[in-house]
């Protein structure tokens, strides 16, 4: 989540916000277009909430706790609330509900880890959790180029398909005679 307090300068002069080629688009889709142009998509905020105002505490630092929650838990654009199917992705929910303190039923199998909440430590302990649970080494940096459960899942399921095929022993062939 990003809060923002937009400057009635930058709100109504073009030159002085290069974010917004199109005044009618509302501030939060202009904010997060132009920071899709300059930052990889995983440090793009999924939730941008403008605000009148910053709270600060009595010491002029913003207030973190009178900061509003976000109505709702977005989605990537053009994407829709998709609920866990495979046990794969079940065990995913798990576990990021539990690392998030959101419930599993909230959790859309589209929605992106970071955007819930998450950041590197937590991805860290959900790759450790995920290494006990299934057995199979999932590199950290997965959490970064395949944030949602969708895309982990995936790559889970192709590693462990992959343990699985190596572990097979090939048949020996014994047979001797002439062709």
């Amino acid at each position: 989540v990003a809060y923002v307090v937009a400057t009635p300068q930058a709100l109504t002069d073009p030159r002085a916000n290069r974010a917004t080629d199109l005044p009618s688009d509302p501030l939060p889709t202009l904010l997060r277009t132009h920071l899709h142009t300059h930052l990889p998509d995983y440090m793009v905020p999924a939730v941008i909430l403008p605000l009148e105002t910053m709270p600060l505490t009595p010491n002029g630092k913003v207030d973190y706790g009178a900061l509003p929650a976000p109505d709702r838990i977005a989605l990537p654009d053009g994407a829709s609330h998709e609920a866990p199917q495979t046990p794969t992705q079940l065990a995913l929910t798990a576990i990021w509900s539990d690392l998030l303190n959101v419930p599993q039923e909230a959790i859309s199998i589209h929605h992106d880890f970071f955007a819930l909440g998450g950041h590197s430590l937590l991805a860290s302990q959900a790759a450790s959790r995920i290494r006990r649970h299934f057995a199979i080494e999932i590199p950290l940096k997965s959490y970064f180029h395949r944030p949602t459960i969708a895309a982990l899942a995936e790559q889970i399921e192709t590693t462990q398909w992959a343990v699985a095929a190596a572990s097979v022993p090939l048949a020996e062939n014994e047979e001797e005679g002439t062709l």
